[in-house]
């Protein structure tokens, strides 16, 4: 852990330090680099700093240090990705002797880079309703007219607040669901006073099931599932229940792609077998993770819901989760009689900006 956290440090000082230097070659600032680097200095620190503040304490100081932070960051690889951009204009510029104001240009860029700011802004705070058709074998029929939401990574409460989640649970009862399956975060890293939660959630109609994500083990797990057993939410620990025929499996949050994690994966559904998960019937699995897809396939699942990889939010970093998942990291994917959908999720985490993709609901046609 503490490796980890040098590591990262270590990265936001890189980085931060080339974009001083790229700003101090292309304006020939020569008067105030002693302040300069103090101000880089510190801003390198502030995410961090302010996501290990915002963990412990909730007050609209702490927040706003947060979000300021948060925001600094997507800057900063805004101005990286600028940077890669101008490095090569300058390249093409040597090379073909071209005459060109690289002021301007960066300037122009930064200009593009706002813009691209306020779009982010806008758009990571109007969701949409996606609907989605799949196919499972031996579906009932009362199941085939269901309206079903599936919806994870709401990332609540150290920017989106109350009147996102009213907005939320407002959009979802419009749909008129029977079912609500939820593969959460729930919550970011705020210790909110969460007595308040239970009178949001309780306000959707429809049945709740739902498996944690990663972030809430950040918030102690104890302390959400004892707000959420004031909740109608039906919180599924390695367990499954049958719902007209249909086996609703929930396997909590798992330390992704370790051997113990597999391990444990394995266990799990021993322990399923062992509690009578019949493989001739139509099953749908709640796991935050798009991973172990070949596994959940062999173990006689039909239907994966996840959520977690985010799309990475902003673009070009959704490449890098495309990469980290195998291509799996959202939208539909099916091999034989097994489907992973991966939502592209309903919150933000860290910056809160879209830019890659919009904040969805899903609504779960089944055939």
């Amino acid at each position: 852990m503490a490796l980890s956290l040098v590591s990262i440090i270590l990265m936001f000082f890189l980085a931060h330090f080339l974009v001083y230097y790229y700003l101090v070659i292309l304006f020939w600032i020569t008067k105030y680099k002693i302040a300069l680097i103090a101000t880089f200095f510190i801003l390198s620190l502030s995410f961090i700093s302010s996501s290990a503040l915002v963990h412990f304490y909730n007050n609209v100081f702490v927040r706003f240090y947060y979000y300021t932070s948060s925001l600094w960051l997507w800057l900063l690889l805004n101005l990286l990705t600028l940077i890669i951009f101008l490095t090569f204009i300058l390249i093409v510029i040597k090379i073909f002797h071209i005459n060109a104001n690289l002021k301007i240009i960066w300037l122009l860029l930064l200009f593009f880079g706002l813009i691209l700011t306020w779009y982010g802004l806008y758009n990571a705070k109007n969701p949409i309703i996606k609907n989605v058709d799949i196919s499972i074998q031996n579906l009932p029929e009362n199941w085939k007219n269901k309206k079903i939401i599936f919806l994870s990574d709401l990332h609540l409460w150290a920017i989106l607040r109350e009147n996102y989640l009213k907005k939320i649970v407002k959009m979802i009862n419009n749909e008129k669901p029977d079912i609500v399956f939820i593969s959460w975060d729930l919550l970011d890293w705020s210790d909110w006073n969460l007595e308040h939660l239970p009178d949001y959630i309780n306000i959707i109609n429809a049945p709740i099931y739902y498996v944690n994500g990663n972030h809430e083990t950040y918030l102690w797990m104890s302390k959400v599932e004892k707000i959420l057993s004031k909740t109608k939410i039906k919180q599924l620990k390695d367990e499954f229940v049958t719902i007209d025929w249909v086996q609703i499996v929930g396997i909590s949050y798992i330390d992704e792609r370790s051997w113990s994690s597999r391990v444990n994966l394995y266990s799990t559904f021993d322990k399923l077998n062992r509690s009578f998960f019949q493989k001739d019937k139509p099953s749908i699995l709640l796991y935050h993770v798009p991973l172990y897809t070949e596994e959940f396939r062999i173990f006689w699942i039909n239907l994966q819901l996840s959520g977690h990889s985010h799309k990475w939010q902003m673009w070009p970093y959704g490449y890098i989760t495309s990469l980290i998942y195998w291509g799996k990291d959202y939208w539909l994917y099916t091999k034989d009689n097994y489907n992973l959908y991966t939502s592209n999720w309903v919150g933000t985490w860290w910056p809160p900006i879209r830019t890659w993709n919009i904040p969805e609901i899903v609504v779960l046609n089944l055939k």
